[in-house]
């Protein structure tokens, strides 16, 4: 019965920590997803008419596509710094 009004134990700390596979697969992934992000908001910004995306709302797409560029980079920045602790 005291089990159940215990508070959870928390992971001892060295179970918390990540290894540098974690963090180097998480820089590819954000470099993975910064490039999508260039390369969907230049196809836009060239192709125009020719694709479909953004056929909708041009000016949502293209605030949608520099939120997700300005995501993928303070992403970035967070990764790098936090692996630099």
């Amino acid at each position: 019965m005291s089990s159940i009004l215990s508070p959870p134990e928390l992971p001892s700390l060295e179970r918390r920590q990540y290894g540098d596979a974690f963090w180097r697969s998480l820089f590819y992934f954000n470099g993975y997803r910064l490039c999508v992000a260039i390369i969907l908001m230049a196809a836009v910004m060239t192709l125009g008419d020719s694709i479909p995306f953004g056929s909708y709302s041009r000016k949502a797409y293209l605030y949608a596509s520099a939120g997700y560029i300005v995501f993928s980079l303070l992403s970035f920045a967070a990764v790098i710094l936090r692996k630099q602790l």
